[in-house]
């Protein structure tokens, strides 16, 4: 992911003027898959995930989730 991108989807001032929307769409999603996620890795081993780029970014990312859960992640160009 571009340096960029970051900055745009984590506009402080957009987060400030609508936080909820920022934890419900993107924050909350992530929380709720990791359980699922981690369970279809476990079981199934390596495979193929897709999600929005905003969804990658930031500690409460699927990347963070995901190596926090000890998996690792890789890029896919």
């Amino acid at each position: 992911i571009r340096p960029g991108v970051g900055a745009i989807v984590f506009d402080p001032e957009e987060m400030k003027k609508h936080p909820k929307q920022f934890e419900d769409l993107l924050f909350l999603r992530n929380d709720r898959w990791m359980p699922k996620l981690d369970k279809l890795l476990r079981e199934r081993g390596g495979v193929f995930v897709a999600v929005g780029a905003a969804h990658l970014l930031g500690e409460r990312g699927v990347v963070s989730g995901l190596s926090k859960r000890k998996f690792t992640v890789t890029r896919v160009r």
